[in-house]
C-alpha cells in the first residue's frame, strides 16, 4: 500500500446510530505505557463529535491531551 497525501483534513468520525467509536490509546501509569482499548460510547448530546486524545511533545516531555466531545 502506497503513501497518499491530501490537501484537506478528513471529516470527523461518523456516529453509527446512537454510538460512536472512541479509539484506544496508550496511557502512562508512572512506570510504563499500558494500552487502553477503544470502545463504542453514546454521545452525551445530539450532534456531539468525539475528538480523540493524543500525546503532544513538550520541552519537558510528552503530555497527554485527553479526548473530548465537541459540537459538530
Amino acid at each position: 500500500m502506497g503513501v497518499h497525501s491530501a490537501s484537506i483534513a478528513p471529516p470527523a468520525p461518523v456516529a453509527s446510530g446512537y454510538w460512536v467509536w472512541r479509539p484506544g490509546f496508550w496511557r502512562w501509569n508512572g512506570v510504563r505505557y499500558v494500552w487502553v482499548r477503544g470502545r463504542y460510547v453514546h454521545p452525551p448530546y445530539y450532534g456531539a463529535v468525539w475528538v480523540a486524545g493524543h500525546w503532544d511533545a513538550r520541552p519537558r516531555g510528552w503530555v497527554w491531551i485527553p479526548g473530548h466531545w465537541q459540537r459538530a
